[in-house]
């Protein structure tokens, strides 16, 4: 009795590890990593560090 409910347990869990694999999408997770890297407030910080590493190189040669 005890087999057949783990065997039925791990019938279960194929079945919904199947549905997850039939749903993945590969597109749609690189999409969101890429989302994550390139918010706004870090693409912000990202432009102001650049511009104040340029103006320290440009004050330093003119």
């Amino acid at each position: 009795m005890s087999t057949d409910k783990h065997e039925k347990s791990l019938e279960e869990i194929n079945k919904e590890i199947e549905e997850e694999l039939r749903n993945y999408d590969p597109e749609k997770e690189e999409k969101k990593k890429q989302s994550i890297i390139f918010t706004k407030p870090r693409l912000l910080v990202i432009i102001i560090v650049l511009c104040l590493g340029l103006y320290r190189i440009l004050h330093f040669f003119f």
